[in-house]
């Protein structure tokens, strides 16, 4: 299936409409279905890693390394499991370093209280930042958050490698055929979900 690729802002306010949800409720479930349709291109800040254990049809994924962090400028945390691929780099990282990689949110844990994630592609790579950079990430401009339907039609038109450095958009082609938006902005540039049938 075609993964459609959304920024770092995307999923920093994804996650936050996430907690503000009833811990119990259904629409915390629903929101994580929806958005495993999508790659989020995002920093983290490194923490630690160990062995991943996960059983993964993909083979680059298998003896990777599953890595702890947070997203940058949050207190967001989460794990991402790696190809085997980038294991010396991630050996050769330490606490506080950032780096970005392209992933997809999988799970929940509740015992921890974080995001379980997977590289997004087996060609999946990640770029160790040296120094903080001004860019887009720091810039506070918030991007549209995925939409019901991008959520949904995930993009069958691209290909996850060839368009993962492409602008992010909502590619919303007919709303009437997705009149209950469940991740849109408001004014104010918040996440939210629309009600729920």
């Amino acid at each position: 299936m075609a993964i459609h690729t959304q920024s770092h802002e995307n999923l920093v306010l994804l996650i936050g409409h996430f907690h503000s949800l009833d811990e119990y409720g259904r629409e915390r479930a629903d929101m994580l279905d929806k958005a495993a349709s999508v790659a989020f291109n995002c920093v983290i800040i490194y923490e630690s890693d160990e062995a991943s254990y996960g059983r993964y049809e993909s083979e680059s994924l298998k003896g990777g390394r599953r890595v702890t962090g947070r997203l940058k400028d949050t207190e967001h945390k989460l794990t991402v499991d790696l190809p085997a691929e980038m294991n010396d780099v991630i050996h050769d990282m330490m606490p506080d370093d950032e780096f970005q990689t392209t992933l997809i949110i999988e799970k929940w844990d509740t015992v921890y209280e974080r995001f379980g994630a997977v590289a997004a592609t087996e060609e999946s790579t990640i770029r160790v930042i040296d120094q903080p950079k001004t860019d887009a990430l720091e810039e506070g401009r918030a991007e549209d958050v995925p939409s019901d339907s991008s959520l949904n039609e995930t993009a069958d038109n691209q290909a996850p490698a060839e368009h993962a450095q492409q602008p992010d958009t909502n590619p919303v082609d007919d709303q009437s055929q997705q009149p209950t938006p469940a991740i849109h902005n408001t004014g104010s540039e918040a996440a939210s979900i629309g009600a729920t049938s």
